[in-house]
């Protein structure tokens, strides 16, 4: 097996920061739904709760940008990045299933705890689902390939890909805001936000 890149270490300590972020966020939103806090479940005021489906998968996104950036991504590290991206890709793939096949393989409501009250639609939109897809193959190639010559143009565009929907999304929310409901192309709301 080749040997990892080596990540700059301000590129590697600025993903390190962004995958603990990202872990923070989505696992107090989780947590808030199994206290029961709303705050905790809207991370920004005013705005309705973090659906759990959205909060476990960018729990797990951060946990596997966490693992990639380590100094020396190790094989266990490499082995839990993978994990991360299976389990979100099949996250996001079940979810554009649901949105287009009309399965409901119920991965949504085993997020919730017995006796809490979930909101009436935990379905995550299309587009959140698609990025969640698009993370999860980045992060299983990554915790596997080893090559510079696929490893950096597969990085490098599936995460333009990514920056380009959530611009695309906090865009159409801005427009909205100020131009009216005709310009919210990816339909985000104030909660979008954060996942965004």
């Amino acid at each position: 097996m080749a040997r990892p890149l080596r990540i700059p270490v301000l590129s590697r300590i600025s993903a390190q920061i962004a995958g603990i972020a990202a872990m923070l966020l989505g696992g107090a939103a989780l947590l808030g739904w199994w206290l029961n806090n709303a705050s905790l479940k809207s991370i920004v005021p005013g705005s309705s709760p973090m659906m759990p489906n959205i909060a476990a998968g960018m729990l797990l996104c951060g946990g596997g940008l966490a693992f990639l950036s380590l100094t020396r991504s190790a094989k266990p590290a490499r082995i839990c990045a993978a994990v991360a991206g299976i389990i979100v890709f099949l996250l996001g793939g079940l979810t554009l299933g649901e949105h287009f096949f009309g399965w409901n393989p119920g991965l949504d409501q085993g997020l919730i705890p017995q006796g809490a009250n979930g909101p009436s639609q935990i379905r995550m939109g299309p587009a959140t689902a698609l990025c969640f897809v698009l993370a999860g193959i980045l992060f299983f190639a990554q915790s596997q390939l080893a090559s510079r010559r696929w490893s950096l143009p597969l990085a490098v565009g599936l995460s333009t890909a990514l920056a380009f929907i959530g611009a695309l999304a906090l865009a159409g929310f801005l427009l909205e805001m100020l131009f009216g409901p005709g310009w919210n192309l990816l339909g985000m709301n104030l909660s979008g936000v954060t996942v965004a």
